[in-house]
């Protein structure tokens, strides 16, 4: 009844290749996925690790750049805020040099007006009294007061007058007006 039969799959097709795959093949086939598998996914993780690093380094640069920026920026200003100052400083000194240039080549004849002038308004409203001269500013202060006959002052020359120098004698008192002094309170020397 039951009869045993062998079946011989190489003897019917001698030059046919194997289609058969080896269970050890296979084992090596799933092994090498896994493989592949666990260094994909370190691959990720070496990736994110690298977007992460990269992105605190980014971060670090930017924070650097404008801290050495800002650095730079308040250089500057302190620079500019020195040029500025030091302009001020240097348009003061030409201008006073300038004035002073002028003032100096004023004629004595110029220079006494300049002082009869700020002794008159000094004196509001003007006061009588007696104005003595160096006898070589006379010229100069009498042409002044003859233009200015309102003013009550009476001339009278003193040798011990410095020449461009005026001193009202009044009841009040003496006022003393000069030159050089006049030019220290119009140009006052500037600190260095």
């Amino acid at each position: 009844m039951f009869c045993v039969r062998k079946i011989e799959l190489n003897a019917s097709a001698p030059n046919l290749p194997v289609t058969l795959i080896p269970k050890e093949t296979l084992a090596d086939l799933a092994q090498a996925g896994h493989l592949l598998e666990n260094a994909e996914a370190q691959a990720q993780a070496l990736i994110l690790q690298a977007e992460v690093q990269c992105k605190k380094m980014l971060e670090q640069a930017s924070v650097e750049f404008w801290q050495r920026a800002n650095a730079q920026l308040l250089r500057w200003d302190l620079e500019r805020q020195a040029m500025s100052d030091n302009v001020e400083h240097i348009a003061a000194s030409i201008t006073q040099a300038a004035v002073r240039t002028l003032l100096d080549e004023a004629t004595p004849a110029q220079r006494i007006t300049v002082l009869l002038k700020h002794l008159l308004a000094s004196q509001v409203p003007a006061v009588k009294g007696c104005l003595l001269c160096n006898p070589q500013d006379r010229t100069a202060v009498e042409h002044w007061l003859h233009q200015h006959s309102y003013v009550p002052w009476a001339l009278r020359c003193k040798d011990e007058v410095t020449a461009l120098a005026l001193i009202l004698e009044t009841d009040e008192g003496d006022f003393h007006i000069d030159w050089q002094s006049t030019l220290g309170t119009l140009l006052p020397t500037p600190p260095s």
